[in-house]
């Protein structure tokens, strides 16, 4: 996202051995351009699922480039041919934005003609986060499109928008999108998510 810069590239390389020693794969961001432009495939009882990350929001000096650490190069063209890379080994892909303008609840045009475009080649989940509020779910074609998860954890409390948050609970059988259900979530005074319907 776009505070994995904020400490420098030392702090990156910490961030990302620190993921994975405790057992999760960074995606996004690495310790040279493969790592960071590189996805992670796991199966979920008979169903393999690939994960790609991206933002739209650094400039290209601060990409991994070579043996350089960095994060991951957002070019359209070379994520729709990520895409049909992974989705020789994946029945489902889900690609991950940090994108969009904070604080706005509906996204921008922008994010529309991206997420659209990811769409038809070939992911089937687009997740968006950076905006701080919930923006609106799309159905495109056989795709999804959360265009923003609003906040999880964070401490934001100045506005009611931003003490809510969206998670998405997606059924998949044989490959294929089935149904689809957004959970409303709340975040509590000490900044933690709680989901109020329980």
């Amino acid at each position: 996202n776009n505070h994995m810069w904020d400490w420098g590239g030392e702090a990156l390389l910490d961030t990302v051995r620190i993921l994975k020693s405790n057992g999760i794969i960074p995606i996004g961001a690495g310790e040279d351009e493969l790592s960071a432009n590189g996805s992670v495939v796991r199966k979920v009882g008979s169903t393999k699922v690939a994960f790609l990350a991206y933002t739209t929001l650094y400039p290209h000096s601060l990409e991994a480039s070579g043996n350089k650490p960095g994060i991951s190069r957002f070019d359209e063209d070379a994520i729709a041919a990520a895409i049909g890379a992974v989705r020789q080994n994946a029945d489902i892909v889900v690609v991950s934005l940090h994108w969009g303008e904070e604080y706005e609840s509906n996204a921008n045009a922008e994010q529309k003609r991206i997420a659209r475009t990811l769409i038809v080649a070939g992911a089937d989940i687009v997740v968006g986060h950076h905006p701080h509020v919930v923006q609106e779910v799309e159905r495109y074609g056989n795709g999804l499109i959360f265009y923003s998860l609003g906040n999880f954890v964070f401490d934001q409390n100045f506005s009611d928008a931003t003490m809510e948050g969206l998670m998405m609970e997606v059924t998949i059988i044989d490959g294929s999108i089935i149904t689809a259900r957004q959970i409303p979530l709340k975040i509590s005074p000490t900044f933690q998510p709680y989901i109020p319907e329980l």
